[in-house]
């Protein structure tokens, strides 16, 4: 009766073993279809290359909008942290922008960030490239002029620290995208023609990472 049993049980996690794995290899063969007729139809490259097929296959399960809204829990247990609301919208790069031979983009990456006293967000809007099954985002650099800071401490400034573009990384997980910054990276309240600044160091732990659900588009504008 115990071997009986055994077979049985061993029968069925095969079972859901094989349903798993046929599931996934579906799922792969739809997105790697999408990602063909994405290249022909939005890219218009023909032929289609595996170039743009991997690009889409990673990037098109990211586009959306993504928020965080820290609760007052969270925050009190992480006091150092700046940020206190977040959206990313992800959306694919103009077709021109994809098909660039010097700096190809698949995606455009709006990160806008709150910190709390303020109302109005910090942005940084730039063009991403695919890392991985990710993204990897530049900042955007304001144009404004405004005295060069003493310190590079993180937070909000009316000066700015000499910096170049800055980076982001977006990763896939299950309960949306983690958003990490992998250099300096600088936020400019619209209309971005002056001050205030935001900044967030890779090297600073309770400000450099954000993992944020999965939201509607409203919420993105």
């Amino acid at each position: 009766m115990n071997r009986v049993r055994l077979i049985h049980g061993a029968a069925r996690s095969f079972a859901v073993i094989t349903l798993v794995f046929t599931s996934s290899a579906l799922a792969a063969e739809h997105a790697r279809e999408y990602a063909i007729g994405f290249c022909k139809d939005y890219v218009h490259e023909e032929p289609v290359t595996e170039k743009c097929i991997n690009d889409q296959v990673a990037t098109l399960p990211l586009l959306g909008c993504y928020e965080r809204l820290y609760d007052a829990a969270h925050l009190a247990a992480h006091k150092a942290q700046l940020v206190v609301r977040a959206t990313l919208s992800i959306k694919s790069a103009p077709q021109e922008w994809q098909t660039d031979k010097v700096h190809p983009s698949v995606a455009t990456g709006d990160l806008k960030m709150w910190v709390s006293g303020r109302k109005q967000s910090f942005d940084s809007s730039g063009n991403c490239s695919v890392q991985g099954d990710g993204l990897l985002c530049l900042g955007s650099l304001s144009a404004a002029e405004a005295d060069e800071c003493r310190s590079a401490g993180d937070g909000v400034r009316q000066c700015r620290i000499v910096s170049n573009d800055g980076l982001f990384q977006v990763q896939r997980k299950a309960a949306g995208v983690l958003v990490t910054i992998r250099e300096r990276l600088e936020l400019v309240q619209a209309p971005y023609d002056g001050g205030p600044f935001l900044y967030l160091n890779p090297t600073n732990m309770e400000n450099h990472d954000f993992l944020l659900p999965r939201s509607t588009s409203e919420v993105c504008g």
